[in-house]
């Protein structure tokens, strides 16, 4: 957000990125290029801390699935 901004009262040299961007307001064009980036980003970080937790119930699942030998039976176990 900070590099995509463009404040042109602040002076700063050219080799330095924040503030020298293309958008000095929020315009539509702001929202289609940085907007949708930062929704994406916040879609992404919501759902991929969970992912481990997912893959590892659906892991024991799969070994205690094996272990009955492919059948539902609860009481049935090698």
């Amino acid at each position: 957000m900070l590099v995509n901004a463009k404040i042109s009262s602040i002076q700063l040299p050219a080799f330095f990125p924040i503030f020298a961007g293309r958008f000095e307001d929020f315009t539509v064009q702001w929202y289609q290029n940085v907007g949708a980036t930062l929704s994406l980003t916040m879609f992404i970080n919501i759902f991929t801390p969970h992912i481990g937790g997912m893959i590892a119930m659906a892991m024991n699942y799969m070994k205690r699935l094996i272990d009955r030998g492919c059948s539902k039976d609860f009481r049935k176990t090698k």
